[in-house]
């Protein structure tokens, strides 16, 4: 016969488990928290590069500039500026690199939203046989277009779209929920961030893109790490 199944467990109330942890914890001394200070980001006085041989199939890049924290007011303006350049196949670079020339297989993009101002990151694969030298060079082409001009209205009504919707995909269940709270707490300092956040993408202007691309993503202010494919490697691994 089945095991008889157990029963399951009652639910907490709030004050229950407040009084819990204040008999477990309330005997513990307060501590002063010591002021957190980052290190300051290194100097940049050029582009740098760095090479690997992995065993991939063909040459994977990844590019990075130094970035903004989570409270900075530029932070909305960048992350419209990544749906723009990476947010699916009509945004600029992938259209350049992978639909118009071929050159890559796929291209991403990534903005850290940390408390302490990190790193803005673009990935570039190759399609097998060809170069990266070539496909760099229309990386920074687009890149420059943003610097320049401000985006078109379309453009900058997609890129918010696509990021709305992003957002309402992390709410669709209560884990992720959680979990965009804890880390809003954590990074913000404040949890009500994740509902502020989407109204300050809204206000975003196509002048703040373009502002925001001319301040970070200069070329001489970029690092980039590729992988190139080992001495007869056939087979694709991890970048």
């Amino acid at each position: 016969p089945s095991a008889k199944p157990s029963a399951k467990p009652s639910a907490i109330e709030a004050t229950e488990a407040i009084e819990q942890l204040q008999r477990c914890y309330g005997h513990l001394p307060k501590v002063d928290q010591p002021e957190e200070i980052p290190a300051p980001a290194p100097t940049m006085d050029g582009p740098k590069r760095q090479r690997f041989a992995l065993p991939v199939s063909s040459e994977r890049a990844i590019y990075a500039w130094h970035a903004v924290a989570i409270d900075d007011p530029d932070l909305p303006a960048l992350e419209v500026l990544d749906e723009v350049l990476t947010g699916g196949e009509s945004s600029r670079l992938y259209k350049r690199l992978v639909t118009d020339t071929e050159l890559a297989t796929e291209c991403g993009g990534w903005v850290a939203n940390w408390r302490y101002p990190g790193l803005y990151e673009l990935t570039v694969t190759m399609r097998p046989g060809q170069s990266l030298e070539d496909a760099e060079k229309h990386l920074f082409e687009v890149l420059k277009g943003v610097c320049d001009a401000p985006v078109s209205e379309r453009e900058l009504e997609k890129a918010k779209n696509g990021l709305e919707a992003h957002f309402l995909r992390e709410m669709a269940d209560t884990g992720s929920r959680a979990q965009s709270l804890g880390s809003a707490q954590v990074t913000a300092r404040d949890f009500r961030w994740m509902f502020t956040h989407p109204a300050a993408l809204r206000e975003v202007k196509a002048v703040d893109v373009m502002r925001v691309a001319t301040r970070l993503l200069t070329p001489e202010r970029h690092v980039c790490v590729v992988g190139e494919p080992q001495p007869n490697s056939t087979s694709e691994g991890s970048s």
